[in-house]
């Protein structure tokens, strides 16, 4: 899978994220646990995951 630039990065950093797109085709069920908090709620939803 490729990695890209993720939108949903945490505040003022800037890392190489999964891509949600590609993500979101693979899965089943659009599920994101997001344990430590790393991207934003809404961001993630609107891309259709359950957040």
């Amino acid at each position: 899978m490729a990695r890209t630039r993720s939108r949903c990065s945490p505040s003022g950093t800037s890392f190489a994220g999964p891509n949600f797109k590609r993500l979101r085709e693979l899965l089943r069920e659009p599920v994101l646990f997001d344990g430590r908090n790393v991207w934003e709620p809404n961001e993630v939803r609107a891309l259709g995951f359950h957040y």
